[in-house]
């Protein structure tokens, strides 16, 4: 049995725009409130609530999808925009919103380096806030190259001791085998071979 093709970004369900209404003036941080109507080619995967609507250049809208009719593949979309181009007659690829539209783009891009190494734990400072019950909550941040020369730095050393994989959530721990790009993703050894390096962007239905 031979395996299946990569998933493609043309493979997702496209949502095409046939109309846009502006709500409301743009705001101070020049955001404006926008509702898409339009409809999908297909609708496997797509549900009501909160997703993303992809467009070029890394750009994307993050909204919520409502009024789905699955008979008419037709449905609302209210989300907020800047500077967004102009959308009416566009087909733009749907994501469901458990994923990051930077998801897509680590997966697809042919030209972003990634460097594999063994993960090994790094210094990490200790803070702590007041909840909103009023106790005390304390965490640990990783460790900034400035945080060594501050006096009021809690440092705890190898106290940051592992990281998650972006893809399928799992812990990469001291001595895993990892990839790591340069705006700072992190995927375990599998989830590269499987999707990274085949720009597959299949984990979207199967993880």
């Amino acid at each position: 049995m031979l395996p299946s093709p990569p998933k493609k970004l043309e493979d997702f369900p496209h949502f095409l725009v046939t109309g846009v209404k502006e709500e409301g003036e743009c705001g101070p941080d020049g955001y404006t409130s926008l509702e898409l109507c339009g409809e999908f080619d297909q609708l496997e995967g797509v549900r009501e609530g909160r997703c993303w609507l992809l467009l070029p250049s890394r750009q994307s809208l993050i909204g919520d999808l409502s009024c789905l009719d699955s008979n008419a593949r037709t449905a609302l979309y209210q989300a907020l925009g800047k500077a967004v181009p102009p959308l009416v007659g566009r087909r733009l690829p749907y994501l469901d919103g458990y994923w990051q539209a930077y998801h897509v783009w680590m997966v697809t891009e042919a030209d972003r380096s990634w460097q594999e190494l063994i993960f090994q734990p790094s210094d990490a400072v200790s803070f702590s806030c007041e909840g909103g019950d009023g106790r005390t909550l304390r965490g640990l941040r990783k460790a900034k190259p400035e945080d060594s020369t501050n006096p009021e730095s809690q440092i705890v050393q190898n106290g940051w001791d592992h990281e998650h994989c972006e893809l399928c959530n799992a812990h990469i721990d001291p001595g895993d085998r990892c990839y790591h790009d340069a705006e700072g993703a992190w995927v375990c050894q599998q989830c590269y071979q499987q999707y990274i390096r085949s720009h597959d962007l299949s984990f979207v239905d199967k993880l």
